[in-house]
């Protein structure tokens, strides 16, 4: 295993990036990308997102950025969230993980879990 993809005892969570207004958040991925470039430079890999987060924005953006990082230098969290599921797939849980890893421009998810509103 990589150094780097040890678990961290941090996340950072992405789950207002790239939401209009969302809790009053106004950022845009102009504003967030020096965010994750510092991040990334000083050590703060593991970043944690969601679809359910502004229904595939965060994730979208997030993976904008990931885009120029090494997949060896982050760690991924993302979600299933039975709310924002298709049930009509014949396996929603795979059908929302494939959707995750499309948005974030990856091909792995290091930790994958359930997300439910309640």
């Amino acid at each position: 295993m990589n150094e780097n993809r040890k678990l961290p005892k941090i996340a950072l969570g992405a789950w207002a990036w790239g939401n209009d207004n969302t809790f009053g958040n106004e950022l845009n991925i102009e504003d967030l990308k020096p965010i994750y470039d510092k991040s990334i430079e000083t050590g703060l890999n593991l970043w944690d997102t969601a679809y359910a987060y502004g229904m595939g924005t965060s994730e979208k953006v997030l993976g904008e950025f990931l885009k120029t990082t090494s997949p060896d230098d982050y760690i991924i969290s993302t979600k299933f969230t039975p709310q924002c599921a298709n049930l009509n797939e014949d396996n929603p849980v795979s059908a929302m993980l494939e959707n995750s890893m499309n948005l974030l421009n990856t091909d792995y998810i290091d930790i994958f879990w359930i997300r439910f509103n309640v």
